[in-house]
Protein backbone atom coordinates (compact mmCIF):
# COMPACT_ATOMS: atom_id res chain seq x y z
CA UNK A 1 0.00 0.00 0.00
CA UNK A 2 1.23 3.20 -0.78
CA UNK A 3 0.84 6.79 0.54
CA UNK A 4 -1.42 8.18 -2.26
CA UNK A 5 -4.03 4.80 -1.95
CA UNK A 6 -4.56 4.62 1.95
CA UNK A 7 -7.64 5.90 3.02
CA UNK A 8 -10.48 4.94 5.69
CA UNK A 9 -12.12 2.26 3.27
CA UNK A 10 -9.25 1.56 1.47
CA UNK A 11 -10.10 -2.68 0.72
CA UNK A 12 -6.78 -3.48 2.18
CA UNK A 13 -6.74 -5.92 4.97
CA UNK A 14 -2.59 -4.97 5.79
CA UNK A 15 -0.68 -1.91 4.97
CA UNK A 16 3.03 -1.86 5.68
CA UNK A 17 5.41 0.66 6.04
CA UNK A 18 9.06 -0.22 6.37
CA UNK A 19 11.46 2.44 6.15
CA UNK A 20 8.96 5.56 6.00
CA UNK A 21 10.32 8.72 7.14
CA UNK A 22 7.54 10.53 5.54
CA UNK A 23 5.14 11.84 7.99
CA UNK A 24 2.76 13.66 5.78
CA UNK A 25 0.33 10.59 5.61
CA UNK A 26 0.21 9.72 8.97
CA UNK A 27 -3.20 10.96 9.49
CA UNK A 28 -4.14 8.84 6.86
CA UNK A 29 -2.96 5.39 7.77
CA UNK A 30 -4.45 6.22 11.48
CA UNK A 31 -8.06 6.41 10.17
CA UNK A 32 -7.32 2.89 7.77
CA UNK A 33 -6.35 1.35 11.68
CA UNK A 34 -9.25 3.82 13.12
CA UNK A 35 -12.03 1.83 10.23
CA UNK A 36 -10.68 -1.95 11.59
CA UNK A 37 -7.56 -2.12 8.64
CA UNK A 38 -3.90 -3.32 10.44
CA UNK A 39 -0.68 -1.94 10.25
CA UNK A 40 2.72 -3.22 10.35
CA UNK A 41 5.69 -0.33 11.22
CA UNK A 42 8.93 -1.56 11.07
CA UNK A 43 12.55 0.32 11.62
CA UNK A 44 12.73 4.04 10.46
CA UNK A 45 8.59 3.89 10.56
CA UNK A 46 8.56 2.91 13.96
CA UNK A 47 10.09 6.60 14.87
CA UNK A 48 8.01 8.64 12.05
CA UNK A 49 4.51 6.93 12.48
CA UNK A 50 4.48 6.70 16.59
CA UNK A 51 5.98 10.23 17.42
CA UNK A 52 4.04 12.40 15.02
CA UNK A 53 1.19 14.30 16.61
CA UNK A 54 -1.07 12.22 14.36
CA UNK A 55 0.33 8.65 15.61
CA UNK A 56 0.59 7.51 18.82
CA UNK A 57 -0.52 3.89 17.75
CA UNK A 58 1.31 2.65 21.04
CA UNK A 59 2.07 4.86 23.29
CA UNK A 60 0.67 8.76 25.24
CA UNK A 61 2.90 11.69 24.69
CA UNK A 62 5.67 11.82 24.09
CA UNK A 63 6.38 8.32 22.40
CA UNK A 64 8.85 6.42 22.07
CA UNK A 65 12.94 6.99 22.70
CA UNK A 66 14.79 5.37 19.72
CA UNK A 67 17.84 3.50 19.14
CA UNK A 68 19.63 2.25 16.30
CA UNK A 69 23.02 1.29 14.46
CA UNK A 70 23.03 4.69 12.99
CA UNK A 71 23.80 6.55 15.61
CA UNK A 72 25.78 3.62 17.66
CA UNK A 73 23.03 3.11 20.16
CA UNK A 74 21.21 -0.27 19.19
CA UNK A 75 20.98 -2.54 21.95
CA UNK A 76 22.69 -6.13 21.71
CA UNK A 77 21.04 -8.24 24.72
CA UNK A 78 19.70 -11.66 24.58
CA UNK A 79 16.13 -10.96 23.82
CA UNK A 80 13.31 -12.51 25.32
CA UNK A 81 9.24 -12.97 24.77
CA UNK A 82 6.93 -12.38 27.36
CA UNK A 83 3.90 -13.28 25.27
CA UNK A 84 5.36 -16.37 22.80
CA UNK A 85 1.79 -17.49 21.86
CA UNK A 86 0.41 -14.42 20.37
CA UNK A 87 0.48 -14.49 17.05
CA UNK A 88 2.80 -11.91 16.09
CA UNK A 89 5.38 -14.20 17.84
CA UNK A 90 4.93 -17.88 15.87
CA UNK A 91 8.34 -18.82 14.91
CA UNK A 92 10.60 -21.47 15.50
CA UNK A 93 13.76 -20.29 17.56
CA UNK A 94 15.03 -16.68 18.21
CA UNK A 95 14.71 -13.15 16.65
CA UNK A 96 17.80 -12.31 14.75
CA UNK A 97 19.69 -8.99 16.16
CA UNK A 98 19.06 -7.38 13.15
CA UNK A 99 20.78 -3.57 12.33
CA UNK A 100 19.07 -0.55 11.20
CA UNK A 101 17.93 2.94 11.88
CA UNK A 102 15.62 1.97 14.38
CA UNK A 103 16.70 -1.49 16.23
CA UNK A 104 15.34 -0.95 19.69
CA UNK A 105 12.84 1.51 21.33
CA UNK A 106 11.34 2.76 24.84
CA UNK A 107 8.69 4.70 26.58
CA UNK A 108 9.68 7.96 26.38
CA UNK A 109 10.33 9.82 29.79
CA UNK A 110 7.00 10.96 31.26
CA UNK A 111 5.48 8.69 28.22
CA UNK A 112 3.33 4.68 28.60
CA UNK A 113 1.67 2.63 26.95
CA UNK A 114 -1.77 2.84 24.86
CA UNK A 115 -4.49 0.97 22.83
CA UNK A 116 -3.60 -2.06 25.00
CA UNK A 117 0.38 -2.10 23.93
CA UNK A 118 1.40 -5.43 24.56
CA UNK A 119 5.42 -6.40 23.77
CA UNK A 120 6.31 -8.93 22.29
CA UNK A 121 10.36 -9.07 22.30
CA UNK A 122 12.15 -7.31 24.47
CA UNK A 123 16.00 -6.87 25.56
CA UNK A 124 17.51 -7.77 29.04
CA UNK A 125 20.33 -7.16 31.35
CA UNK A 126 23.92 -6.40 30.02
CA UNK A 127 25.31 -5.16 26.73
CA UNK A 128 29.32 -4.68 25.09
CA UNK A 129 29.77 -1.69 27.04
CA UNK A 130 28.49 -2.42 30.51
CA UNK A 131 27.13 -5.67 31.41
CA UNK A 132 25.00 -4.54 34.20
CA UNK A 133 22.94 -2.01 32.48
CA UNK A 134 19.27 -3.28 32.53
CA UNK A 135 18.07 -3.21 28.68
CA UNK A 136 14.75 -4.87 29.42
CA UNK A 137 12.39 -1.51 29.51
CA UNK A 138 13.79 -1.46 25.34
CA UNK A 139 11.77 -3.48 22.96
CA UNK A 140 12.07 -4.82 19.86
CA UNK A 141 8.46 -5.77 18.68
CA UNK A 142 5.20 -4.93 20.15
CA UNK A 143 1.51 -4.83 19.17
CA UNK A 144 -1.28 -2.54 19.89
CA UNK A 145 -4.98 -2.40 19.20
CA UNK A 146 -6.96 0.73 18.25
CA UNK A 147 -10.62 -1.49 18.36
CA UNK A 148 -10.17 -2.91 21.73
CA UNK A 149 -10.45 -5.97 22.72
CA UNK A 150 -12.79 -8.64 20.89
CA UNK A 151 -12.93 -6.74 18.09
CA UNK A 152 -11.89 -7.44 14.98
CA UNK A 153 -8.96 -5.41 13.21
CA UNK A 154 -7.02 -2.20 14.41
CA UNK A 155 -3.75 -3.79 15.14
CA UNK A 156 -0.33 -2.27 14.88
CA UNK A 157 2.76 -4.48 14.57
CA UNK A 158 5.92 -2.68 15.58
CA UNK A 159 9.48 -4.49 14.94
CA UNK A 160 12.81 -2.84 15.51
CA UNK A 161 15.67 -3.74 12.48
CA UNK A 162 15.66 -3.17 8.94
CA UNK A 163 14.50 -6.05 6.49
CA UNK A 164 16.51 -9.13 8.62
CA UNK A 165 18.47 -10.44 5.35
CA UNK A 166 21.97 -9.27 6.85
CA UNK A 167 24.35 -9.17 9.45
CA UNK A 168 25.99 -11.50 12.09
CA UNK A 169 22.23 -13.73 12.52
CA UNK A 170 21.68 -16.87 11.70
CA UNK A 171 19.59 -17.36 8.73
CA UNK A 172 16.89 -19.15 11.34
CA UNK A 173 17.27 -15.83 13.54
CA UNK A 174 16.87 -13.74 10.28
CA UNK A 175 13.65 -15.84 9.22
CA UNK A 176 12.17 -15.79 11.92
CA UNK A 177 12.00 -11.21 11.81
CA UNK A 178 10.78 -11.62 7.87
CA UNK A 179 8.43 -14.45 9.36
CA UNK A 180 7.34 -11.42 11.93
CA UNK A 181 6.00 -9.70 9.67
CA UNK A 182 4.00 -12.95 7.48
CA UNK A 183 2.55 -13.52 10.60
CA UNK A 184 0.68 -10.40 10.88
CA UNK A 185 -0.92 -10.82 7.58
CA UNK A 186 -3.45 -13.47 8.89
CA UNK A 187 -4.25 -11.38 12.04
CA UNK A 188 -8.16 -10.58 11.63
CA UNK A 189 -9.46 -7.24 10.35
CA UNK A 190 -12.85 -6.11 9.54
CA UNK A 191 -13.24 -3.90 6.05
CA UNK A 192 -15.87 -2.24 4.60
CA UNK A 193 -19.19 -4.33 3.31
CA UNK A 194 -18.44 -2.78 0.21
CA UNK A 195 -14.90 -4.48 -0.36
CA UNK A 196 -16.36 -8.01 -0.37
CA UNK A 197 -14.01 -8.76 1.94
CA UNK A 198 -15.88 -9.99 4.34
CA UNK A 199 -16.82 -14.09 4.78
CA UNK A 200 -19.97 -14.79 6.52
CA UNK A 201 -19.58 -17.50 9.14
CA UNK A 202 -23.85 -19.58 9.21
CA UNK A 203 -23.69 -22.17 11.94
CA UNK A 204 -26.74 -25.15 10.73
CA UNK A 205 -28.28 -27.10 13.06
CA UNK A 206 -30.78 -29.92 13.31
CA UNK A 207 -32.62 -31.83 15.86
CA UNK A 208 -35.92 -34.34 14.79
CA UNK A 209 -38.60 -35.28 16.93
CA UNK A 210 -41.42 -37.87 16.41
CA UNK A 211 -44.55 -36.03 15.68
CA UNK A 212 -47.21 -38.80 14.98
CA UNK A 213 -47.29 -42.06 16.81
CA UNK A 214 -48.64 -44.53 14.31
CA UNK A 215 -49.19 -47.75 16.65
CA UNK A 216 -48.15 -46.08 20.24
CA UNK A 217 -44.66 -48.73 20.04
CA UNK A 218 -41.39 -47.28 19.70
CA UNK A 219 -40.63 -45.24 16.65
CA UNK A 220 -40.95 -47.45 13.51
CA UNK A 221 -42.53 -47.27 10.11
CA UNK A 222 -45.63 -45.47 9.57
CA UNK A 223 -44.52 -43.20 11.99
CA UNK A 224 -44.02 -39.01 11.40
CA UNK A 225 -41.14 -37.29 12.32
CA UNK A 226 -40.38 -33.60 12.17
CA UNK A 227 -37.04 -31.89 11.24
CA UNK A 228 -36.14 -28.77 12.84
CA UNK A 229 -33.66 -26.74 11.24
CA UNK A 230 -31.76 -23.75 12.80
CA UNK A 231 -29.43 -21.32 10.98
CA UNK A 232 -27.76 -18.73 12.52
CA UNK A 233 -25.74 -15.63 10.85
CA UNK A 234 -22.35 -15.73 13.89
CA UNK A 235 -21.08 -13.26 11.91
CA UNK A 236 -21.15 -9.04 11.02
CA UNK A 237 -22.34 -8.88 7.83
CA UNK A 238 -25.67 -9.92 5.99
CA UNK A 239 -26.23 -12.74 3.92
CA UNK A 240 -28.30 -12.12 1.38
CA UNK A 241 -30.21 -14.76 -1.22
CA UNK A 242 -30.04 -17.22 1.65
CA UNK A 243 -31.34 -20.87 0.92
CA UNK A 244 -31.37 -23.72 2.88
CA UNK A 245 -31.70 -26.99 0.62
CA UNK A 246 -32.79 -30.15 2.45
CA UNK A 247 -33.50 -33.71 0.21
CA UNK A 248 -35.52 -36.16 1.33
CA UNK A 249 -33.60 -39.48 1.69
CA UNK A 250 -34.37 -42.77 1.28
CA UNK A 251 -37.16 -44.68 3.82
CA UNK A 252 -38.32 -41.19 4.16
CA UNK A 253 -41.47 -39.56 2.46
CA UNK A 254 -42.62 -35.76 2.62
CA UNK A 255 -45.83 -34.60 3.94
CA UNK A 256 -46.76 -32.27 1.60
CA UNK A 257 -47.02 -28.23 2.57
CA UNK A 258 -44.95 -29.51 5.84
CA UNK A 259 -42.06 -26.87 5.05
CA UNK A 260 -42.54 -24.06 7.28
CA UNK A 261 -40.86 -20.87 8.49
CA UNK A 262 -41.55 -20.66 12.51
CA UNK A 263 -39.01 -18.20 13.09
CA UNK A 264 -36.95 -15.13 12.12
CA UNK A 265 -34.82 -12.96 14.45
CA UNK A 266 -32.86 -9.86 14.02
CA UNK A 267 -34.91 -8.43 10.71
CA UNK A 268 -34.05 -11.36 8.94
CA UNK A 269 -36.47 -12.08 6.23
CA UNK A 270 -37.61 -16.09 5.31
CA UNK A 271 -40.98 -17.74 3.13
CA UNK A 272 -41.70 -21.08 2.70
CA UNK A 273 -40.92 -22.32 -0.74
CA UNK A 274 -44.59 -23.50 -2.05
CA UNK A 275 -43.01 -26.07 -4.39
CA UNK A 276 -40.25 -27.79 -2.14
CA UNK A 277 -40.93 -31.30 -2.29
CA UNK A 278 -37.53 -32.52 -1.62
CA UNK A 279 -36.90 -34.46 -5.00
CA UNK A 280 -32.93 -34.16 -6.39
CA UNK A 281 -30.26 -31.68 -5.60
CA UNK A 282 -31.71 -28.78 -7.04
CA UNK A 283 -34.52 -25.70 -6.35
CA UNK A 284 -37.13 -28.36 -6.14
CA UNK A 285 -35.01 -29.02 -2.33
CA UNK A 286 -35.01 -25.58 -1.33
CA UNK A 287 -36.87 -25.07 1.66
CA UNK A 288 -36.98 -21.27 1.31
CA UNK A 289 -38.56 -18.84 -1.57
CA UNK A 290 -36.18 -16.62 -3.16
CA UNK A 291 -35.21 -13.32 -1.43
CA UNK A 292 -33.89 -15.06 1.98
CA UNK A 293 -31.92 -12.61 4.22
CA UNK A 294 -30.13 -14.03 6.79
CA UNK A 295 -29.10 -10.66 9.00
CA UNK A 296 -26.05 -10.51 11.29
CA UNK A 297 -26.53 -12.32 14.63
CA UNK A 298 -30.02 -13.31 13.14
CA UNK A 299 -31.23 -16.29 12.98
CA UNK A 300 -34.18 -18.78 10.87
CA UNK A 301 -35.90 -21.51 11.76
CA UNK A 302 -37.17 -24.00 9.37
CA UNK A 303 -39.94 -26.80 10.21
CA UNK A 304 -40.54 -30.11 7.67
CA UNK A 305 -42.47 -33.23 8.44
CA UNK A 306 -41.42 -37.07 7.13
CA UNK A 307 -43.30 -40.17 7.04
CA UNK A 308 -40.96 -43.39 7.75
CA UNK A 309 -41.65 -45.79 4.65
CA UNK A 310 -44.21 -48.77 5.47
CA UNK A 311 -41.92 -51.74 5.19
CA UNK A 312 -38.89 -49.93 6.37
CA UNK A 313 -36.62 -52.60 8.53
CA UNK A 314 -36.05 -52.34 12.05
CA UNK A 315 -32.59 -51.29 12.95
CA UNK A 316 -32.64 -48.98 9.87
CA UNK A 317 -30.52 -45.63 10.32
CA UNK A 318 -31.80 -42.99 8.19
CA UNK A 319 -29.43 -39.46 7.93
CA UNK A 320 -30.64 -36.14 6.95
CA UNK A 321 -28.38 -32.68 6.84
CA UNK A 322 -29.46 -29.43 5.22
CA UNK A 323 -26.90 -27.29 3.64
CA UNK A 324 -27.17 -23.57 3.43
CA UNK A 325 -26.05 -20.85 0.43
CA UNK A 326 -25.99 -17.19 0.65
CA UNK A 327 -23.78 -13.92 -0.51
CA UNK A 328 -20.49 -14.36 1.84
CA UNK A 329 -21.30 -18.05 2.36
CA UNK A 330 -17.99 -19.36 1.00
CA UNK A 331 -18.78 -23.33 1.36
CA UNK A 332 -22.07 -24.95 1.71
CA UNK A 333 -22.74 -24.46 5.65
CA UNK A 334 -24.03 -28.19 6.39
CA UNK A 335 -26.46 -28.21 9.61
CA UNK A 336 -24.83 -30.10 12.53
CA UNK A 337 -26.99 -32.78 14.57
CA UNK A 338 -28.42 -31.95 18.05
CA UNK A 339 -30.78 -32.56 20.74
CA UNK A 340 -32.61 -31.21 23.66
CA UNK A 341 -29.26 -31.11 25.52
CA UNK A 342 -28.04 -28.40 23.57
CA UNK A 343 -29.46 -25.55 24.97
CA UNK A 344 -26.39 -23.44 25.14
CA UNK A 345 -26.17 -23.37 21.21
CA UNK A 346 -29.21 -20.90 21.06
CA UNK A 347 -29.73 -19.67 24.64
CA UNK A 348 -32.21 -20.19 27.19
CA UNK A 349 -35.95 -20.98 26.22
CA UNK A 350 -35.41 -21.25 22.50
CA UNK A 351 -33.43 -24.31 22.52
CA UNK A 352 -34.55 -27.29 20.16
CA UNK A 353 -37.49 -28.96 20.71
CA UNK A 354 -38.02 -31.19 24.04
CA UNK A 355 -38.78 -34.54 22.78
CA UNK A 356 -35.69 -34.44 19.96
CA UNK A 357 -34.06 -37.65 19.55
CA UNK A 358 -30.78 -38.14 20.96
CA UNK A 359 -27.84 -37.65 18.90
CA UNK A 360 -24.07 -39.41 19.22
CA UNK A 361 -21.99 -36.13 18.49
CA UNK A 362 -18.80 -34.98 17.59
CA UNK A 363 -17.51 -32.13 18.93
CA UNK A 364 -15.19 -32.02 16.08
CA UNK A 365 -17.22 -33.03 13.25
CA UNK A 366 -20.56 -31.69 11.77
CA UNK A 367 -22.71 -34.62 11.27
CA UNK A 368 -25.78 -35.25 9.91
CA UNK A 369 -29.07 -35.97 12.08
CA UNK A 370 -29.91 -39.72 12.67
CA UNK A 371 -33.11 -41.30 13.24
CA UNK A 372 -33.27 -44.91 13.92
CA UNK A 373 -36.20 -47.61 13.73
CA UNK A 374 -36.49 -49.01 16.92
CA UNK A 375 -39.90 -50.95 16.49
CA UNK A 376 -39.73 -54.08 14.29
CA UNK A 377 -41.22 -53.92 10.90
CA UNK A 378 -44.49 -55.50 9.70
CA UNK A 379 -42.77 -57.66 7.18
CA UNK A 380 -42.84 -61.21 6.83
CA UNK A 381 -40.56 -63.83 9.11
CA UNK A 382 -40.06 -67.11 8.79
CA UNK A 383 -39.14 -70.55 11.23
CA UNK A 384 -36.98 -73.16 10.51
CA UNK A 385 -35.52 -75.76 12.80
CA UNK A 386 -35.09 -79.28 13.44
CA UNK A 387 -37.06 -82.06 15.79
CA UNK A 388 -35.01 -85.13 16.73
CA UNK A 389 -34.14 -87.88 19.43
CA UNK A 390 -31.30 -87.91 21.85
CA UNK A 391 -29.19 -89.49 19.34
CA UNK A 392 -29.50 -86.06 16.92
CA UNK A 393 -31.70 -88.60 14.77
CA UNK A 394 -34.22 -86.22 12.87
CA UNK A 395 -37.83 -87.46 13.44
CA UNK A 396 -40.29 -87.88 11.00
CA UNK A 397 -43.69 -86.49 11.10
CA UNK A 398 -43.80 -84.17 13.93
CA UNK A 399 -46.00 -81.33 14.26
CA UNK A 400 -45.19 -77.73 15.01
CA UNK A 401 -47.32 -75.23 15.61
CA UNK A 402 -47.02 -71.88 15.85
CA UNK A 403 -49.41 -69.57 17.71
CA UNK A 404 -49.34 -65.83 17.01
CA UNK A 405 -50.02 -64.38 20.73
CA UNK A 406 -51.22 -61.20 19.65
CA UNK A 407 -53.69 -62.28 16.87
CA UNK A 408 -54.31 -66.00 17.64
CA UNK A 409 -53.56 -67.01 14.36
CA UNK A 410 -52.19 -70.40 14.47
CA UNK A 411 -49.87 -72.26 12.04
CA UNK A 412 -49.28 -76.08 11.53
CA UNK A 413 -46.44 -77.48 9.50
CA UNK A 414 -44.77 -80.88 9.76
CA UNK A 415 -41.28 -82.41 9.58
CA UNK A 416 -39.86 -84.09 6.30
CA UNK A 417 -38.19 -87.16 6.76
CA UNK A 418 -35.41 -86.22 8.14
CA UNK A 419 -37.14 -84.17 11.05
CA UNK A 420 -36.80 -80.72 9.58
CA UNK A 421 -39.51 -78.13 9.43
CA UNK A 422 -39.93 -74.32 7.71
CA UNK A 423 -43.10 -71.66 8.61
CA UNK A 424 -43.03 -68.89 6.43
CA UNK A 425 -45.24 -65.77 6.09
CA UNK A 426 -45.12 -64.84 9.62
CA UNK A 427 -46.14 -61.82 11.42
CA UNK A 428 -42.67 -60.17 12.29
CA UNK A 429 -42.92 -57.92 15.71
CA UNK A 430 -45.57 -60.29 17.06
CA UNK A 431 -45.38 -62.16 20.02
CA UNK A 432 -45.27 -66.27 19.01
CA UNK A 433 -45.43 -69.46 20.70
CA UNK A 434 -43.96 -72.35 19.00
CA UNK A 435 -44.39 -76.08 20.04
CA UNK A 436 -44.24 -79.22 18.96
CA UNK A 437 -46.10 -82.69 19.33
CA UNK A 438 -45.50 -86.46 18.20
CA UNK A 439 -47.70 -89.85 18.83
CA UNK A 440 -44.73 -91.43 19.87
CA UNK A 441 -42.51 -88.89 21.75
CA UNK A 442 -42.65 -86.76 24.45
CA UNK A 443 -40.75 -83.35 24.71
CA UNK A 444 -38.88 -82.12 28.09
CA UNK A 445 -39.04 -78.60 26.47
CA UNK A 446 -42.54 -78.73 24.32
CA UNK A 447 -42.17 -75.03 23.24
CA UNK A 448 -40.92 -72.09 22.88
CA UNK A 449 -42.00 -68.08 23.66
CA UNK A 450 -40.51 -65.18 21.88
CA UNK A 451 -40.88 -61.99 20.21
CA UNK A 452 -40.41 -62.42 16.60
CA UNK A 453 -38.30 -59.81 15.15
CA UNK A 454 -36.42 -61.60 12.51
CA UNK A 455 -36.12 -64.77 10.42
CA UNK A 456 -35.39 -67.30 13.29
CA UNK A 457 -33.45 -70.28 12.48
CA UNK A 458 -31.95 -73.90 13.71
CA UNK A 459 -35.57 -73.67 16.42
CA UNK A 460 -34.77 -77.67 17.45
CA UNK A 461 -36.60 -79.55 20.16
CA UNK A 462 -35.05 -82.66 21.53
CA UNK A 463 -37.69 -85.48 22.42
CA UNK A 464 -37.34 -87.90 25.31
CA UNK A 465 -37.98 -91.64 25.39
CA UNK A 466 -40.14 -93.08 22.48
CA UNK A 467 -43.68 -93.73 23.76
CA UNK A 468 -44.51 -97.50 22.74
CA UNK A 469 -47.79 -96.36 20.90
CA UNK A 470 -47.76 -95.26 17.32
CA UNK A 471 -44.54 -95.45 15.56
CA UNK A 472 -42.09 -93.44 14.06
Amino acid sequence: VTDDIINANACYTIATQAHSTESGFVNLYKQFVQNGGNLVLQCASINTFENDANGHFQTTLPGYSVFGTNDSTQISTPHVYPEGSMPFNQFIGILGDQDGAITDYAYAPGGGPANGNRVSVRNTTGDEADPTIDHSNKFVATVSQLLGPGLAGGAVFALGGHDYDRGNASAIENINGRRMVLNALFVPVTRPNSCGLNQANVLGFKSVRRLVDLDGGPLGAGDTVRWTIDYINNSPIDVTDFQIRDIVRANLTLVPGSNQVTGVSANSIAARNPLYDGIGDDASSDLLAGGGLLKAGGRITVIVDMIINPGTPSGTVMANQTSATGTGVVTLALSDNIDATNTSIFGPGVGPPPGSILQNQNPASIDPTTVTILAPSAADASIDGMVRDSNGIGINKAVITIVNAETSETRRVMTNAFGYYIATDLQAGDVHVVSVSHKRYSFPTPSFTFTLNDNVSGLTFVAGLPDSRGSR
